[in-house]
């Protein structure tokens, strides 16, 4: 019996061991793309994102890659949601009672405080609304493998207290005409030349502005996400800097901000603005600039 018991417990710890190190089996994309994020002359098109994002979504129990429904021009619009195994399975419950944070009218202070203490934070963020701002769809593919494969404590209270809902490309259509330009011209001397049509088949550059009226499907899929099913305690909407300014932006914007702006949120992003911008510096990444260039009372978009 203590023979059946020990073999028992070696076959199970293997099967455990076996699990674990499958479990952190996530492809990066420098394997699946054949290039770094980031790599000169390197990008990776939408549809291959596409690819991507579904194969870590077999592969690892942090992550649950949504279709939302097609583009103007028939492509995936994408949300993946990130947390831990547990958060993912109680999604309805957590938006329950994100619901009861985001509208209290009604609700009791013990519901409130019991919303607070079972739920986690909602943070969105999106990339690639300007497909022209080529780094940030390939910044999310590099964020999503960090998050599935990291475990050191920062990570692991990220993915235990929040939900992170992505965007991995709030403009499908022109991200894919973009790189496919550029695809087609590297290495030629129109390399740096810009696309030669607008990057969305009705609205061009001003996709952000379309928050103003929701006209386009992918704008609609965005205000879903933002303003209808979840209602974000926490929404960046990544950008990329031109080449004759800062290097790196982070909040807050400029002053003056909208008479109707609460000062709390205000202040709140000088928070969050100044932990970003030091450890940007403390990780050497230099060239960081906040509360310039762009004001708390003109910005339009979905931020």
């Amino acid at each position: 019996m203590t023979d059946l018991f020990k073999n028992i417990f070696i076959i199970t710890f293997f099967f455990m061991i076996s699990f674990s190190a499958n479990a952190q089996n996530v492809t990066s994309p420098e394997e699946f793309f054949g290039f770094r994020m980031g790599e000169d002359r390197k990008l990776a098109e939408w549809v291959k994102l596409v690819e991507y994002y579904n194969l870590v979504d077999e592969q690892s129990d942090r992550i649950k890659v949504v279709n939302m429904g097609a583009t103007e021009m028939g492509y995936p619009f994408l949300a993946l949601y990130i947390s831990t195994p547990e958060n993912l399975a109680r999604l309805d419950e957590i938006k329950a009672y994100n619901d009861k944070l985001v509208d209290p009218r009604g609700i009791s202070m013990s519901e409130i405080d019991e919303a607070v203490e079972n739920s986690v934070a909602i943070v969105v963020q999106s990339f690639g609304i300007h497909s022209n701002e080529v780094a940030a769809p390939q910044t999310a593919a590099e964020t999503v493998h960090d998050m599935l494969t990291r475990n050191d404590e920062d990570m692991m209270r990220i993915l235990n207290e929040t939900l992170s809902i992505f965007i991995p490309a709030f403009n499908p259509d022109g991200q894919k005409m973009v790189v496919d330009w550029y695809n087609i011209n590297v290495g030629t001397e129109y390399e740096t030349s810009p696309l030669p049509w607008l990057y969305h088949k009705y609205i061009g550059h001003d996709t952000n502005r379309d928050a103003f009226a929701t006209n386009m499907v992918s704008s609609k899929y965005g205000a879903e996400i933002l303003f209808t099913e979840w209602n974000p305690q926490s929404y960046i909407d990544h950008h990329q800097m031109g080449a004759y300014s800062a290097r790196l932006y982070v909040p807050p914007y400029a002053e003056p901000i909208r008479p109707a702006g609460d000062p709390l949120v205000w202040r709140e992003m000088d928070w969050y603005g100044a932990h970003i911008a030091q450890d940007e510096e403390i990780n050497g990444k230099t060239g960081v600039i906040n509360g310039a260039y762009y004001t708390g009372w003109g910005h339009f978009g979905f931020h």
